[in-house]
């Protein structure tokens, strides 16, 4: 991952976005074992993705953080130490983009050694941290118009424990329709508080909801016999669960493009399609040329470019991977996440000397 100080990273996100509006985090730290605030956002769909950067405490232990020309919502996680950047990337990447598997509790990872918010245009978000302990929890609070919406989106790191909780004892051909209950319950008490939320926390929770039950009933697959697995894939995918794996075919709006949920899903979801098009489960293909193919003609239009270019940003480097490199730039040749690609790889001329 590319790392910039504060000043290098804010230059980079105003040369990325032009004609938009600054927006600024800034608050005090209590408890905290360092002197600096930590910066990272995750691999997703963003102009933003796998940045970083850092800033300075003062000697109360007030912080501010300064994003000049931005022009459309973005996610992110501060932190007291660099190494816990590297292990919540770490564990996210184990939990969907490796051979391994294991019952992630997100509510942990994105509130305890991270804590994970939100910056729209234009914002001035007030947010004091404070520890308990170096490994515990941090409690955040919030001040200014966009309380609310700020508070509401810390609640929606339990939607995976409880989707996953769900569905953990059941038959797999019974799961689809306790999701489909679940997420229309939680869709509907969604909808009683949209007056109290920003327009993007509205959408972005929605895409949460709709596609946590989804990630949850891909993660299960890990779970079953080979016999089942056998049935699922070999001879038939109850006509239910198809319906509720498939992305929806309408335009995906920008909150659901950035989503955590739908981001974990779209990889879940490229090894289900390899699955069915094999009639054999496949745990986990590493990006090679055959799943970069396949993801050209899967994915959805609107996020393919960032799962590919971000996929490419945490591959190690191979003569197939760079190859895979230039295929992308030359059918995305305004990607926006170019110049990280160009930082790990090098310049097309460069690579073809």
């Amino acid at each position: 991952m590319t790392r910039f100080t504060l000043t290098l990273l804010a230059l980079t996100l105003s040369t990325l976005i032009s004609f938009g509006q600054s927006a600024v985090l800034y608050g005090k730290v209590e408890n905290w074992p360092t002197d600096t605030l930590h910066f990272t956002t995750l691999p997703f769909h963003s102009p933003y993705s796998a940045q970083s950067g850092f800033v300075l405490l003062d000697k109360a232990g007030g912080y501010i953080l300064k994003f000049p020309e931005i022009k459309a919502p973005f996610v992110f996680s501060v932190t007291a130490e660099k190494k816990f950047i590297n292990q919540s990337q770490r564990l996210f990447l184990f939990d969907n983009l490796t051979d391994q598997y294991y019952y992630g509790q997100c509510v942990k990872l994105y509130t305890y050694t991270v804590s994970t918010l939100y910056l729209e245009p234009g914002d001035s978000l007030r947010v004091d941290l404070r520890k308990q302990k170096r490994y515990g929890h941090t409690e955040l609070d919030f001040y200014g118009n966009s309380k609310a919406s700020q508070e509401y989106f810390q609640t929606l790191f339990d939607l995976d424990s409880e989707f996953g909780d769900l569905i953990q004892d059941e038959a797999f051909s019974n799961a689809s329709k306790l999701i489909s209950e679940a997420t229309q319950k939680k869709l509907k008490q969604l909808e009683e508080k949209k007056e109290n939320l920003s327009p993007f926390v509205y959408d972005y929770a929605k895409a949460e909801i709709r596609y946590s039950g989804k990630v949850e009933l891909l993660k299960s697959l890990r779970t079953k016999s080979d016999r089942v697995l056998d049935y699922l894939f070999k001879k038939k995918m109850p006509a239910s669960i198809r319906r509720t794996l498939e992305i929806p075919k309408n335009k995906l709006a920008y909150a659901t493009l950035t989503s955590e949920q739908f981001n974990e899903y779209l990889e879940l979801y490229l090894h289900y399609k390899l699955s069915v098009k094999r009639h054999k489960f496949v745990r986990h293909q590493a990006l090679n040329t055959e799943k970069f193919d396949f993801a050209l003609r899967t994915l959805p239009k609107s996020t393919l470019y960032h799962y590919l270019a971000n996929r490419l940003l945490e591959a190690d480097k191979s003569a197939e991977i760079n190859a895979l490199y230039h295929k992308l730039l030359k059918k995305y040749p305004a990607g926006e996440l170019n110049n990280q690609l160009v930082e790990k790889f090098g310049s097309m001329a460069q690579s073809n000397h």
